[in-house]
């Protein structure tokens, strides 16, 4: 192989580290304080997927020009690996509330799907090779071209393995960030009273009749809205009932 050749093998490592760099540092998470633990699971992740890209790629061509395996023969089964997950995903983003994915989730999954894709491909044309139909000669070479094979397979596993795990690791903290950003949004908010929810930056009152969101309600009444600015003079601290 020609150093030409093999730095366009390698071009997917590089193409991943630099996606990876890219998403992290135009994430929205950029202000939680989780976001230096999340960015470089995302970026090891894309990296990764890269590099079982490239791995997946020379099992392939292994397979392909030992065992006689044409694309074609795999074909099939690696475009449904591809388009039934890819939909899924996509109809994601038309669901409603908070089980909506956004497209940078969707993206993220994607890098998942397209870096264990050759390595799909291999795994499908050692199933395809593995056939006794193709697997000439004597009994004892069957069996030697069957263990290989099995090894090839068990290689080629390890590699998907540990591309899934990484990918479990930073969408995982992708879920994180998103729940602990919602939760000081919240935070941030005025606080809101269950049983006495009209507040004001004095705490808990009640509303003087002539509040406008008091409407029709006699004197001190509780509404559950907050009193707007304009009603400032019209706002009594609220008194405790007696026990």
């Amino acid at each position: 192989m020609t150093p030409v050749a093999r730095l366009t093998r390698l071009a997917p490592i590089g193409l991943g580290l630099a996606f990876g760099i890219y998403f992290v540092f135009t994430s929205p998470y950029r202000p939680a304080r989780l976001w230096p633990v999340w960015a470089p699971f995302v970026v090891a992740f894309t990296t990764t997927a890269g590099a079982v890209y490239v791995y997946g790629l020379n099992r392939w061509a292994r397979v392909s020009e030992e065992h006689k395996v044409r694309p074609s023969d795999v074909a099939g089964r690696i475009a449904a690996i591809i388009a039934v997950p890819l939909l899924v995903l996509i109809g994601s983003t038309q669901l409603p509330g908070s089980v909506r994915s956004s497209w940078r989730q969707v993206l993220l999954i994607s890098v998942l799907i397209l870096g264990g894709v050759p390595a799909a491909g291999a795994m499908e044309g050692i199933r395809h090779a593995a056939n006794s139909k193709l697997v000439s000669g004597t009994r004892g070479k069957q069996v030697v071209v069957l263990v290989g094979l099995r090894q090839l397979l068990q290689r080629l596993l390890a590699a998907v393995g540990s591309l899934v795990a990484l990918s479990t690791l930073a969408i995982g903290a992708s879920s994180t960030l998103e729940q602990s950003l919602a939760a000081g949004s919240a935070r941030a908010q005025p606080p809101r009273y269950r049983h006495n929810s009209c507040w004001s930056s004095a705490g808990p009152v009640r509303c003087w009749s002539r509040c406008s969101t008091c409407p029709r309600l006699g004197p001190w009444s509780v509404v559950d809205s907050p009193c707007p600015p304009s009603c400032s003079h019209s706002t009594r601290p609220m008194r405790r009932r007696p026990s």
